[in-house]
Order: structure tokens, then C-alpha cells, then sequence
């Protein structure tokens, strides 16, 4: 349309659109058959700043089901303690788990799962948001929550969703309390490695080879397929605990590297049965676990 004035009106259930030459009819339906916006109390909150809980929300995501038989898995489960909030997403094959601290809280523990599509959007917010022009206390996350509802509240935008009924699974148990075998290793250069295994690795398996020997300080990452071939990286390390070896989904590893913010990463393992660990060098607030491709 011209850059000029621009009439818009209703008229007869539709929406008039005007500027000079140019007319637009669009057809609506009454505004009184528009669903019913949900109230949520808003006496208490939990409060979070907006940018750790755009990075957490990023880092645990992507680890959410896709599948519709276990709907509790197909959301984040949002874990309120008295001081900070635990975020967790899983598919039964890979777990992200990241720590938060609150600002303030309602002081009481309390767990919700909130669906993907919400978190999604939430996080589409967050990012719009420009955090230079806010002042600090507008740089927060307002969370309100009611028995099977949740609103986000973040620069004058609120979002409403209602949330997954059932019991989150007690992930903890699944987490390896001691390692045979820990590692650190530089985050860029086992991404390169594992892109390059990738073309090698099995279709439809997506497995690469992780072997950690003794007192070489170097990982070994080693893929074939009789199609199309093989492949071998050898990778400094610093190395210590036992001889090892892992087999995992290639496609698992990168989305947990691609979501570490840390030059160097750990990564510990027991045997080639029980999960592997990723965790960022210096930090203890975000952990990913792949379950091992069993030969």
C-alpha cells in the first residue's frame, strides 16, 4: 500500500481496510465467539532474569519427545526449589538437566511440566525482547502458576498455557553417581571429529565408536559402514581412570555439544552399558546423558 494514511473500520462482520486506491475486505467472525483469555493469580511468583532463563530454555529443549505415547515426556519439567529452578527435558534416550537461580520465589517446592510448543514460544519472547532498553527490573521473568496452569510474564507480554497432566519420571536414578573414565576435551574440535564419523556411521543406527585408552591421553572416534567406508580421529585428551569404550548416536552427541557453552567439556563413562556424561569444564549447573547404542 502507499505510504500514506491508512482507514480501517468494520463493517457487516468484516474488516475494512482503506488507502487511496487501494480496498480490502477481510472476512472475521464476531469477537464475542473468541475463546475466553483465562485469569491466573497473581499474589505469587517465581522470578528469574530473562537471559538465564533464555539460555537454560535453549539448553534442554531440543531434548523433548516427539513421540505422543508418553505425553509427560513431550513437555519440560519445570522443578521450583526455594532458591533456584531445576529444568529438565528427556526422551528416554538422552536427558538435559540445567540449574537456574531464582531471583524470589514463593519459597515452596513445586513441579509442573509445561508442553514444548509453549517453552518454544516462551522462548521466541524472550528473544525479541531488547534488554538494553529495560531497566533491570524488566530484565526479569515472572512465573505465576495455579493447579494446571502457567502464565510467563516478561516486558508487558503474557503468555498462558495449561499444562501436561501425569508424573514426570524420577530422571535421577538414571544418573551415574561415579565414573570409570573422565575426560576433557576441546567442545570445537570433538564436534569436527564426530561430523566427520558421522558420513561413516551406520544408516538409520547413526553409531560412532568412542574408545578411551589408558595412559595415551587421546580419544579414538571410529566409524564404518560397508557402504561407505571407514573413518578414524585421534584426539588429544586429558585422560584418567580405566581403558573404555562408548558406542553412541552421533546425532544425540552434537545436539548435547551444540548446547554446552564451554571452550572444553567433560565426559565420563563407566562401561559401553551405562549412560555417558557431558558437562561443561567449570561448571556443575547443566549436564547432558546419551544412553550407549548396545552392541
Amino acid at each position: 500500500m502507499p505510504n500514506n494514511k491508512v482507514d480501517i473500520y468494520k463493517k457487516e462482520g468484516q474488516l475494512m481496510v482503506k488507502c487511496e486506491n487501494y480496498k480490502t475486505a477481510i472476512k472475521g467472525q464476531e469477537a464475542d465467539e473468541y475463546p475466553l483469555i483465562p485469569t491466573i493469580d497473581k499474589k505469587n511468583s517465581y522470578q528469574v532474569k530473562t537471559e538465564d532463563l533464555r539460555q537454560a530454555l535453549a539448553q534442554v529443549v531440543f531434548a523433548v519427545s516427539t513421540s505422543e505415547s508418553r505425553i509427560e515426556l513431550s513437555g519440560v519439567l519445570f522443578h521450583f526449589q526455594p532458591e533456584r529452578l531445576v529444568l529438565a527435558a528427556t526422551d528416554s534416550y538422552r536427558l538435559a538437566e540445567k540449574d537456574v537461580k531464582l531471583k524470589s520465589g514463593q519459597g515452596e517446592e513445586k513441579k509442573i511440566i509445561v508442553p514444548a510448543k509453549t517453552v518454544q514460544e516462551l522462548l521466541r519472547i524472550i528473544s525479541s525482547v531488547r534488554a538494553e532498553e529495560m531497566t533491570e527490573e524488566e530484565r526479569e521473568v515472572r512465573i505465576f502458576v495455579t493447579e494446571n496452569q502457567v502464565m510467563f510474564s516478561v516486558d508487558g507480554i503474557e503468555l498462558i498455557s495449561r499444562l501436561i497432566e501425569g508424573q514426570y519420571p524420577e530422571y535421577k536414578q538414571i544418573i551415574p553417581q561415579q565414573s570409570e573414565t573422565v575426560c576433557y576435551l576441546e567442545r570445537v574440535e570433538l564436534i569436527r571429529a564426530v561430523k566427520a564419523a558421522s558420513i561413516f556411521s551406520k544408516s538409520g543406527i547413526n553409531d560412532i565408536n568412542l574408545d578411551f585408552p589408558a595412559g595415551k591421553n587421546l580419544v579414538v572416534i571410529t566409524s564404518a559402514s560397508s557402504q561407505a567406508g571407514e573413518n578414524v580421529v585421534e584426539l588429544a585428551a586429558e585422560m584418567k581412570g580405566k581403558d573404555n569404550g562408548i558406542v553412541l548416536n552421533y546425532k544425540y552427541l552434537l545436539d548435547g555439544l551444540n548446547n554446552i557453552d564451554s571452550e572444553r567439556i567433560k565426559l565420563e563413562t563407566i562401561n559401553c552399558n551405562t549412560p555417558c556424561i557431558l558437562r561443561p569444564e567449570k561448571a556443575s549447573d547443566y549436564l547432558y546423558i546419551i544412553m550407549p547404542i548396545k552392541q
